[in-house]
């Protein structure tokens, strides 16, 4: 889909081999309601493979406006497999973000082989209600801002296995709380890690 966001509020989809692309909005650039490729409200059992999510959303200034991206799963949305796809070019916000809020539910998700180029965020999972999810076997490359963010809400989620490459401009960055973060991870540049393990 060029040019429009898929809303999803059904469970059991599948999502193989599309692309979304070239999705931003000029005419309200400090709305706090981003636009990404694929959003859900709700729904579960979802797959998302082989797809490409490039050149969605803009810079929004202040730098910590982040609401554009590929992938929003917000609300509950539980048991998510998104593998083998290609995020790129996302300057103003994550390739994926699930966002458990209170009285949600965003657990049991499973991020894995994907490839993340030129995005603010790679992979964001935050609120209270997200946990029990993975990412493992992803690489990140030439990342803008972060690789992999935590919220200090989110708990008991797992990284493990990925390859995080050179930053722009910076050096890489995993920051996280309460994450189950096993030294499996191939770090290759100037590594900033800011993390506590539950296990600690």
């Amino acid at each position: 889909l060029v040019g429009s966001e898929m809303c999803i509020r059904d469970s059991h989809m599948n999502f193989i081999n599309d692309a979304f692309g070239d999705i931003y909005d000029t005419t309200t650039p400090e709305t706090i309601y981003g636009r990404s490729g694929i959003t859900s409200e709700g729904a579960n059992d979802i797959l998302v493979d082989g797809c490409e999510f490039y050149r969605i959303g803009l810079f929004r200034a202040p730098e910590d406006r982040m609401h554009d991206h590929g992938i929003y799963v917000s609300g509950s949305g539980q048991r998510w497999t998104v593998r083998n796809n290609y995020f790129h070019d996302i300057p103003g916000g994550g390739g994926i973000q699930i966002y458990g809020p209170s009285g949600g539910n965003c657990s049991n998700s499973t991020i894995e082989n994907n490839l993340f180029v030129r995005t603010r965020m790679g992979v964001i999972l935050g609120g209270v209600s997200n946990t029990a999810n993975e990412v493992h076997h992803n690489t990140f490359y030439q990342g803008t801002k972060c690789d992999v963010f935590i919220t200090e809400a989110a708990h008991g989620n797992s990284i493990h296995h990925n390859l995080f490459g050179p930053m722009i401009p910076d050096d890489a960055e995993i920051v996280g709380y309460h994450i189950n973060f096993p030294q499996l991870n191939s770090l290759y540049n100037t590594i900033c890690l800011l993390y506590t393990s539950d296990a600690a």
